[in-house]
């Protein structure tokens, strides 16, 4: 993986079992990695030692990474692909930058596409953090934040979105609750339309 990540190319790895599995991909042409675990046991609600396994590469290398997040979905290969906000979780508008080539990710150690239960800030991120009784903040590394709401279970004790439900964004329901509420919450750190302009940066809005 590491030879192929030099040569710039996309790399993928998984390891599969009885009754789980976990993959790793790698996007060199955009700074991208995705790990993904999942299995039936996550599906019987011991999801909770996949959330820590995950959180602790967030911790353990927050220096190395501008930006992260855990969330629960399905839709295997768009995460390993780098588009692990498509189907299976609900859409937001504006929730990520237009534009040619990476521009989409280009912005991410500045403005996060969703809120989602656990992500990892870099210094980007600094002095636009919320303050709410419903998340915990922790430094990690030298200048990152790990925030992770304080009730876990309403994150990731499903998904958001029914499995195998491929809806068109125009006809998605209502996000759940927690999320619309963190999505208020955490609205100084997200990107939507003209935000980067309004930061300075060229913003392709058409």
């Amino acid at each position: 993986m590491r030879e192929a990540v030099t040569d710039g190319m996309h790399v993928g790895v998984s390891a599969v079992a009885a009754d789980q599995f976990r993959s790793v991909a790698a996007r060199a042409w955009a700074g991208g990695v995705s790990l993904v675990e999942g299995g039936a046991w996550v599906d019987a609600g011991r999801w909770r030692p996949a959330l820590a396994e995950l959180t602790a590469v967030l911790r353990d290398h927050a220096d190395l990474l501008a930006y992260g997040y855990v969330r629960r979905g399905w839709i295997v290969t768009e995460a390993l692909l780098g588009n692990s906000l498509s189907h299976d979780w609900p859409h937001r508008a504006g929730s990520q930058p237009r534009g040619a080539g990476f521009t989409r990710q280009a912005f991410e150690d500045l403005y996060a596409p969703d809120a989602f239960g656990v992500q990892l800030l870099g210094p980007g991120y600094a002095g636009r953090l919320p303050e709410s009784a419903n998340w915990r903040e922790e430094r990690v590394g030298n200048a990152s934040v790990l925030l992770e709401h304080v009730e876990l279970s309403q994150w990731f004790d499903a998904p958001f979105v029914p499995l195998a439900q491929l809806l068109a964004p125009a006809d998605q329901p209502e996000p759940p609750a927690v999320l619309a509420q963190a999505r208020v919450e955490l609205a100084p750190i997200l990107h939507s339309p003209g935000v980067l302009a309004r930061a300075g940066y060229p913003d392709i809005q058409n």
